[in-house]
């Protein structure tokens, strides 16, 4: 019988020599995408997140427009794609 080895992917990174991805990570990230098709999905997700500036306060408050009591039944996914839209439309990433 011939017995066949499946190493994962997260293995297959692990013993990878990532020296390079120091330098610019999403960009490693992006030309490994094809090795790595989960793992790259997920740096991209986490690592595209900008650093976040505004006050914990300000924030909050930007929110209260959204989330009123008529909005109250908005699923938590749905809140987080109006706050979005509402930053980038305010801060032209979007027009």
């Amino acid at each position: 019988m011939r017995r066949i080895e499946s190493v994962s992917e997260f293995d297959r990174y692990l013993k990878a020599d990532r020296a390079q991805a120091l330098c610019d990570i999403l960009n490693w990230w992006k030309r490994h995408e094809e090795e790595y098709p989960n793992l790259s999905n997920m740096a991209r997700d986490y690592l595209g997140i900008p650093a976040i500036s505004a006050s914990s306060k300000r924030i909050f408050l930007s929110a209260a427009d959204v989330i009123i009591y008529d909005r109250a039944s908005l699923i938590p996914e749905t809140i987080c794609a109006v706050m979005c839209l509402k930053y980038w439309f305010r801060s032209g990433v979007l027009d």
